[in-house]
C-alpha cells in the first residue's frame, strides 16, 4: 500500500490510486537513453501491456527524447505512458579527478 501512495505524484493524475475499482498492482520501470525505446515498447504493448493495462515510466538522464518521439508513443502506444527527466549524471564536486575508478591502479 505504501508503493502505491509513493508513486501518485509520478503518475500526474493518470490513476486515481484511491479509486479501489482502479488498484495499481504493478508499475513498468525503465531506465532509458536508447534508441531501442520505441521498439521494447512497441513489443511490451503488444505481448503483454495491452492486455494488463499497467502504468508505464519511462526515466532518462538528461533529455534524450523529443516532443516529437513521445507525441509518437502517446499517439501509437498508450497515451498514458510518463516521460521522466533526471538531471545528467556527474561526479560529486568533493571528490577528485584522480579518486575517479578509471584512475586507480589498485
Amino acid at each position: 500500500m505504501a508503493l502505491r501512495n509513493d508513486i501518485g505524484w509520478l503518475l500526474k493524475g493518470t490513476f486515481d490510486l484511491n479509486d479501489e475499482r482502479k488498484k495499481v498492482n504493478a508499475v513498468i520501470w525503465y531506465i532509458a537513453a536508447r534508441r531501442c525505446l520505441k521498439e521494447n515498447l512497441e513489443l511490451l504493448y503488444k505481448n503483454f501491456n495491452d492486455e494488463y493495462q499497467y502504468p508505464v515510466v519511462i526515466y532518462s538522464f538528461g533529455e534524450h527524447y523529443n516532443e516529437k518521439f513521445k507525441k509518437d508513443i502517446w499517439d501509437r502506444l498508450d497515451s498514458t505512458i510518463q516521460f521522466v527527466t533526471l538531471d545528467e549524471q556527474k561526479v560529486p564536486a568533493h571528490i577528485p579527478e584522480s579518486e575517479l575508478f578509471y584512475h586507480r591502479t589498485e
